[in-house]
């Protein structure tokens, strides 16, 4: 058995999964298998990963149709052999002791969960994403009552009770990304038990991560860089119109609803505040501003009518609002102005 299982979904990244496949064969912690996990591609990247698996054995090709991101991951998962199983996006890359340095931590610490820190490529410039607010924390570990309030800060990153109630060690920046797969080394036992959701389009790692951290005993941050992820503008985050995106939100919108009532009243504002900016996102990038200003609004009706989102704005406090935006759009839902609606996501969306 590995120590480690690297799981890469891939469609057609036939320009960069060379290079993110070549970060993980070079790392100088040898013990892993790396499971590339084709799904669909039209382009050149099967011949590529088929090539990689033959010149090296710990290389492993599967394919599919085009079933997305998550059902790939999750065809991974089951693949995997490896007692932790870590996630790379085919157009990123691990840095070249990141393994070395994961499993050091794993071995003195015996935790559940190493996330690791990442560096982010966007436009040419590079950010740093450390974890801890303060520069002479370098790693933690979240046990207990510190694990729970991480794991409320995965769907709530500016809790006031993780920030005000917390010790200063365990203060986290609000830059950190704890709710993406990437630089997460994972007991798979965990993740056997608990796949991607595939009825997801949209924020299925941040459910995942959010679910995972029910489960889980420990979890240990560090500030070591392992990962470089490149900022894509094909993604589907990235995108702008898109049809699809108003399914997509709605689905996470349901699923999110589910969670309201995990912690307090703040969280349970704080997850409306999340199916805000979902049905905003549906809103600027699911209607077509090309289309008469009339078919706009029929459509805009019909997504303000969702019952969820009826429930939403009828529930969310005002006071919990953090931008000018969020308060607007709540505030005039509230009032049902969706004329309004329709005529500031026509000018977002068109700048």
């Amino acid at each position: 058995m590995p120590k480690i299982s690297v799981i890469i979904p891939v469609y057609n990244n036939e320009a960069t999964i060379n290079k993110c496949i070549d970060s993980i064969l070079v790392q100088t912690f040898r013990d892993f298998e790396l499971i590339l996990v084709n799904d669909g591609s039209s382009d050149e990247s099967l011949s590529i990963c088929k090539r990689k698996e033959y010149l090296d054995s710990r290389v492993k090709v599967f394919t599919q149709n085009n079933l997305g991101v998550s059902i790939a991951r999750n065809k991974g998962i089951i693949e995997a052999n490896g007692e932790y199983i870590c996630f790379a996006d085919a157009d990123d890359m691990y840095m070249p002791t990141a393994f070395e340095i994961v499993m050091a931590l794993i071995e003195k610490n015996n935790v559940d969960m190493v996330v690791g820190s990442i560096k982010e490529k966007k436009n040419g410039k590079v950010n740093y994403f450390k974890p801890f607010l303060k520069d002479d924390v370098k790693l933690k570990v979240f046990k207990g009552k510190n694990l729970k309030l991480l794991k409320r800060w995965t769907m709530e990153k500016d809790s006031k009770i993780f920030m005000n109630d917390s010790p200063d060690d365990i203060k986290l920046s609000e830059n950190f990304r704890i709710d993406t797969p990437w630089a997460k080394f994972i007991k798979s036992k965990y993740l056997k038990e608990n796949m991607f959701n595939t009825n997801l389009r949209l924020s299925e790692d941040i459910v995942l991560m959010y679910d995972l951290l029910s489960k889980m005993n420990s979890v240990l941050i560090s500030d070591d860089i392992v990962y470089t992820y490149n900022v894509n503008s094909n993604s589907i985050t990235q995108k702008r119109y898109d049809p699809n995106i108003i399914g997509y939100n709605m689905a996470l919108t349901k699923e999110l609803l589910k969670l309201k009532a995990d912690y307090d009243s703040s969280f349970e504002q704080s997850i409306y505040m999340r199916i805000v900016n979902c049905y905003w996102d549906s809103i600027v990038r699911g209607i077509s501003y090309k289309n008469s200003f009339k078919y706009q609004l029929k459509i805009i009706k019909e997504i303000s009518h969702d019952k969820n989102y009826i429930y939403v704005f009828e529930n969310i406090n005002i006071r919990y609002c953090k931008t000018l935006r969020e308060i607007i759009v709540t505030i005039l839902n509230k009032l049902h102005c969706y004329t309004v609606v329709g005529i500031l996501g026509m000018y977002i969306s068109n700048k």
